[in-house]
């Protein structure tokens, strides 16, 4: 098997916004961006990605091993054929202007 995925993309993306809103929360000291995601269940996931990322910038991690943390996080397996981790390498050549 190449990869499982146990989020779906749907809820996927809303971990990811969840993590943004937890962390703009806390930031900006606005408790109240979090509650829709505490509603629904999904803020103690949105918790850990927050979570990882601070970790990752205080040990200096790259890029694409944040990437895979937060692909453990969310319960989807890299694989074999290292699918997630292509596609971080292509965006992060796109977004410094490295022809993929």
């Amino acid at each position: 098997m190449e990869h499982d995925v146990a989020h779906t993309g749907r809820e996927a993306n809303l971990l990811h916004q969840c993590r943004s809103a937890l962390f703009w929360g806390q930031e900006w000291k606005r408790p109240d961006l979090i509650v829709p995601y505490q509603v629904s269940g999904h803020a103690s996931d949105g918790d850990a990605l927050v979570d990882a990322w601070r970790k990752a910038q205080a040990a200096s991690l790259s890029d694409a091993e944040l990437i895979d943390e937060w692909a453990r996080i969310l319960g989807i397996r890299i694989g074999t054929s290292g699918w997630l981790r292509k596609a971080a390498d292509r965006r992060m050549a796109a977004a410094n202007g490295v022809p993929v």
